[in-house]
């Protein structure tokens, strides 16, 4: 059943997509909202129109889809990741965020709107919707990773867009490594974005205690998700891959997917309550 669903995923998906898909961010910001204190989950419906955050977790990425047909003004693009080489083992600001255009910085410049009770209502609302949706997309691998490859064109090596220019072939539909980890991969795990914050929180914390999970700061949680992605992600063979792939690598897609959605109600938190 699981394998017949992702078949059909496969030839209805879009490429390349956006970090972690509609049911990864929804997943995220479900974990969140579920352990917000009264005070801040108070906050988060009133700035939200007392919809849940799960509903509108995805936005950044409906918008970002304006930008590029010209409907919106706006260009947040490179807000939604940071390429850290993969050569190399952490974040440089001056080289991973040149002109403050980066995930990290998008996140800090929101949160300080979000923070901001002089702010108009709406200028607040909007950045808690970026901030929901950034965070999650911080723990997406593939959001920072910023990998090499050969242009059959030119000959020239050239950035490999986060794994969107990276070519697989998976259960024998032609996609990319990025999209791979956006969606195909959440689909080896729970059919409903309850049922995955359910079994999350139950059996993927095994016994840890959620300020465990939540330690680090910004550039710590992007570091960890370059490293998955240098060390485990990459690691495709000769492109044409199947199960076993997503059997190996569905463990960190739990564990991305379970630090995002603690951490972003640590930074609810301590942005919305008293």
């Amino acid at each position: 059943m699981r394998i017949a669903r992702l078949l059909v995923l496969l030839t209805l998906l879009p490429t390349p997509l956006f970090a972690w898909g509609a049911k990864g961010h929804s997943v995220v910001a479900e974990i969140a909202e579920r352990g917000l204190s009264p005070a801040a989950a108070a906050a988060v419906r009133d700035l939200n129109f007392a919809a849940p955050l799960r509903d509108v977790a995805s936005l950044p990425d409906d918008w970002r889809g304006e930008e590029t047909r010209k409907l919106r003004t706006t260009n947040t693009g490179a807000w939604h990741y940071s390429n850290i080489p993969n050569d190399q083992a952490t974040f440089v600001r001056e080289r991973d965020c040149k002109d403050g255009d980066c995930i990290v910085a998008a996140i800090e410049k929101n949160l300080a709107i979000l923070r901001d009770k002089k702010q108009k209502r709406d200028a607040r609302r909007e950045a808690l919707v970026y901030v929901v949706h950034f965070i999650g997309d911080l723990h997406q691998p593939m959001h920072a990773a910023g990998g090499m490859i050969k242009n059959e064109e030119t000959g020239q090596m050239e950035p490999d867009r986060g794994g969107n220019s990276v070519k697989l072939r998976y259960l024998g539909v032609d996609t990319n490594l990025h999209s791979m980890w956006d969606s195909m991969l959440i689909e080896w795990g729970e059919d409903t974005v309850e049922e995955y914050a359910d079994y999350l929180l139950e059996y993927e914390m095994r016994g840890r205690p959620v300020a465990e999970l939540q330690t680090g700061d910004l550039v710590k949680w992007i570091e960890e998700s370059h490293y998955a992605a240098v060390h485990d992600a990459y690691d495709i063979g000769n492109g044409r891959i199947g199960s076993e792939y997503a059997k190996k690598n569905i463990g960190i897609v739990y564990e991305r997917l379970l630090r995002g959605g603690l951490r972003l109600r640590r930074v609810l938190e301590e942005a919305l309550a008293p």
